[in-house]
Order: C-alpha cells, then sequence, then structure tokens
C-alpha cells in the first residue's frame, strides 16, 4: 500500500476529513486531496506530523511496512522478554505458540 492509499485509509478508519488533517498541518485543504490523489508528496517533516497525528510510524504510513505504531511497541516488548531466553527456549516457545494457535483454529 503507497502512501496515497495508507493515508486515505487512516483517514477515514480515523473518522478524519481531509479539512482536519490539512487544519492540523496548517495547509489548503487541497493539499490532502492533492496526497491521497498522488499529485503531490509531502515533505519529511509533514510525513513526521502526519505520522505523530495517527500515531504510526512513518514506515507505515508510506507502505514500507504493515506494522503499525501499537503492533511495534508489542513487538519491542516481545523482544525485551525472548531476550531473556536462550535460543533452545525460543525455539520451545514458538513451538508452543504455535501448537496454541493451531488447535485454537480447529
Amino acid at each position: 500500500m503507497k502512501l496515497k492509499e495508507r493515508l486515505k485509509h487512516l483517514r477515514l478508519k480515523n473518522k478524519c476529513t481531509a479539512k482536519q488533517l490539512a487544519k492540523y498541518l496548517n495547509f489548503g485543504s487541497t493539499a490532502i486531496s492533492n496526497y491521497e490523489s498522488g499529485r503531490n508528496e509531502p515533505s519529511i517533516d509533514t510525513l513526521i506530523k502526519i505520522a505523530d497525528y495517527f500515531d504510526v510510524t512513518i514506515d507505515y504510513l508510506v507502505g514500507r511496512t504493515d506494522i503499525s505504531n501499537q503492533n511495534s511497541k508489542n513487538c519491542i516488548k516481545l523482544c525485551k522478554v525472548l531476550s531473556l531466553f536462550s535460543d533452545d527456549e525460543i525455539n520451545k516457545i514458538i513451538n508452543i505458540l504455535i501448537y496454541i494457535k493451531n488447535a485454537d483454529n480447529k
């Protein structure tokens, strides 16, 4: 998903109008429609503001990953916990999680 699609998706998901987002960014109302149509692309500073507004990472916003900010925070927590275990223990944990997931799907 590219920036133009991701931006529109985030706006609609968060029930935010293009006018509201443009006002937050101190832009005219057509700026957001230009981003969503692909006619223009935001500057890095604007990307940062948009990512902050929707509480997502820039990588998520521009489509480099499907991991939003919340998922990223969960990954960091999981990495911290897993750092307490050896590689063998981590493999056992993964196998247990796969077993649980498969049991839930039956």
